[in-house]
């Protein structure tokens, strides 16, 4: 039964009522994690020296390429390019407008890379939007008694976004590469005592991560193997993948960045923070979470800022996947269904309730089901799908590799 509670998503909840609370939830968690790991904060020297690389390695790998800008209209085509516009509804790529947005992405890297920008937030707000909220109970009368749902809703996932800072990734033809990069950057300003481990991130590596953890976990090598992904932090070592999460990571940025990063922050809720609509917000997860890693020093179980997952340390979760009962046959965890379908969103009008039923044939339930075993239709194991995608280069998701593997 974990092996579908944990991580499911039954539904998801995106309310517009809940936003303030979001808001004063986050200025808490900054409040918080200043106080409880001041010394996670850079200096003013390295926010600006940092911040400087950052943006001088993001120019050098930009370009203005018609079929980039298709590849990701066609990529991104639900999602809103401007309020009230999607991107498929957007122009041709090889339209001018495309040719101005790229000359401004370039003369904002190249201001930022010089220093113009150090400490200067936008000089205008992002556009505020909503992506739906794990719901983990909806209340249904005709449920098994041994069954038990019990749930609070408090808070709604925000996203802030503007053309100018989400669209970066438009005119980069090699993503991996970007990555690499970038993460090299954060791998020389956050040194951590790894005890001679390495980092590696799907942004990266793609679908190989999910091998070379299984190795690592096989051999039970003490050498300490670190998977990265946002706030999402894997400390593999003795043969257990050791599970954080980085709380309230994106309010907490733009303070332990510093003012060298205040160019891609808004200051919606009164303070710096990194929207999620913000192309590099990923990287910066990452970045933040390090920081935070470097103060506290490697080893430290727990602490109210870098979360230590228990759940998914129960069940040796990773990006999807549980490696409990067998390394090289990681399993699918938890039922991702209704929630990862942006186009079969309904709005529920105050007072009133609905009834969701699953549409699914029995082939894609056959799939489920041998997901669950860690086996595909044609008798091979999900990680040698997984470790196909390894030369995809774009962003790596792993919840549309689970869509592909179960015939979503």
């Amino acid at each position: 039964m974990d092996q579908i509670t944990h991580r499911g998503r039954v539904a998801t909840i995106g309310s517009t009522l809940l936003l303030q609370n979001e808001w004063d939830i986050r200025i808490e968690k900054l409040k918080a994690a200043k106080a409880a790991v001041p010394a996670a904060k850079l200096t003013d020297a390295d926010s600006k020296a940092l911040s400087e690389q950052f943006a001088a390695t993001v120019l050098k790998h930009l370009v203005l390429d018609p079929k980039l800008v298709e590849k990701y209209k066609s990529t991104h085509a639900k999602s809103s390019a401007v309020p009230g516009i999607k991107w498929a509804d957007t122009p041709p790529g090889d339209d001018e407008i495309w040719r101005e947005l790229f000359s401004w992405i370039v003369s904002f890297h190249e201001d930022w890379a010089e220093g113009k920008l150090y400490g200067m937030l936008m000089n205008r707000p992002l556009w505020s939007g909503l992506r739906a909220r794990n719901k983990s109970a909806i209340e249904r009368h005709d449920l098994p008694e041994f069954v038990k749902f019990s749930s609070e809703d408090k808070r709604s996932r925000t996203v802030n976004f503007w053309i100018g800072l989400s669209s970066v990734g438009m005119f980069v033809r090699d993503k991996h590469a970007l990555y690499r990069d970038l993460l090299a950057i954060e791998a020389q300003m956050f040194t951590t005592p790894l005890g001679g481990g390495r980092s590696i991130s799907p942004l990266v590596e793609g679908g190989d991560v999910y091998l070379q953890v299984a190795e690592h976990l096989k051999d039970k090598i003490r050498e300490p193997l670190i998977v990265e992904l946002g706030d999402d932090r894997n400390e593999i070592m003795d043969g257990e993948i050791r599970p954080y999460d980085m709380a309230g990571c994106e309010a907490i940025t733009g303070d332990t960045l510093g003012p060298g990063f205040y160019p891609v922050l808004t200051s919606a809720g009164g303070f710096a923070q990194l929207g999620s609509g913000v192309y590099c917000t990923s990287i910066l997860d990452m970045y933040t979470t390090r920081a935070f890693r470097r103060a506290l020093g490697f080893g430290v179980q727990q602490s109210d800022s870098l979360e230590w997952q228990q759940a998914d340390y129960k069940v040796q979760f990773l990006l999807g996947m549980r490696y409990k009962e067998d390394p090289f046959r990681p399993r699918l965890q938890g039922m991702k269904l209704t929630g990862d379908s942006a186009d079969k969103a309904v709005s529920l009008q105050p007072g009133r309730s609905i009834e969701l039923r699953g549409s699914h044939g029995s082939e894609v339930v056959e799939r489920w089901i041998l997901a669950y075993k860690g086996e595909t239709p044609s008798g091979g194991t999900l990680l040698d799908g997984l470790i196909r995608y390894k030369e995809e280069k774009g962003y790596f998701d792993p919840s549309r590799f689970v869509e592909t593997a179960v015939g979503l």
